[in-house]
Formats: C-alpha cells, structure tokens, sequence
C-alpha cells in the first residue's frame, strides 16, 4: 500500500516521474510548469522485443549485419507457415525429441539391519 504522494489519490501523484528516463529537451525539475514543452505520456505497455531484451538480456531484433529487424508479418495458419518456411529451404516440421527415461536406480539399498 502507498501513502502520501505515492497514494493513488495524492494531488501530486501525477508530478512523479521516477523511472521515466530524462530526456535533455525537457526541464530536469519535472514540477517545473514554466517549461515550453509538455512532459510525454508514458507508454501504457513495453513491445514484446523491449520486455525480452529486459528478461533475457537478448535483443531479437538485432540483426548480425549490424542493423534493426523489423516484423513484416506474423503467420498463424499452419499451412501457410509450412509453405512459407519450405519455400525458404528451412525446417518445416517440428524437432523431435527422445522420450524421456526412467531413473537409473528405482530403489534405494538401505541396509536397515546395521
């Protein structure tokens, strides 16, 4: 639970700006109400590539040249995937995995009589 001006009913709740970075074309005192320009809106949600690159420490956008992938589009029809992956000469049908075994040794040898 928040209290003071962190509560969500504080007048002044909306004046905090923690964890938004600084952006040198804004005023560095965020109260400052005599700035030319508005402070932006924070984003209501981070890109599924932004939350990977912050978890996993991956950027999959990233290309090897050096560049910015971007997504052309997403596939959700199976067959249209397959085609679209044969037609680019990769791997269209999933990996197969061995089945899992059993453990090595099921019972333990206690020797109850010592």
């Amino acid at each position: 639970r928040y209290a003071g001006v962190f509560g969500p009913a504080s007048k002044h709740r909306a004046k905090l700006r923690a964890l938004v970075p600084t952006d040198p074309d804004h005023a560095a005192d965020p109260s400052c109400t005599h700035s030319t320009q508005a402070c932006p809106p924070r984003a209501r949600r981070l890109p599924w590539a932004d939350l990977l690159r912050r978890v996993f420490a991956d950027d999959v956008l990233r290309c090897p040249c050096g560049g910015r992938r971007s997504i052309v589009a997403f596939v959700a029809d199976p067959s249209i995937a397959r085609a679209v992956l044969e037609a680019l000469g990769l791997a269209a049908q999933p990996a197969t995995f061995a089945p899992a075994r059993a453990p090595p040794q099921t019972e333990l040898g206690w020797d109850d009589s010592a």
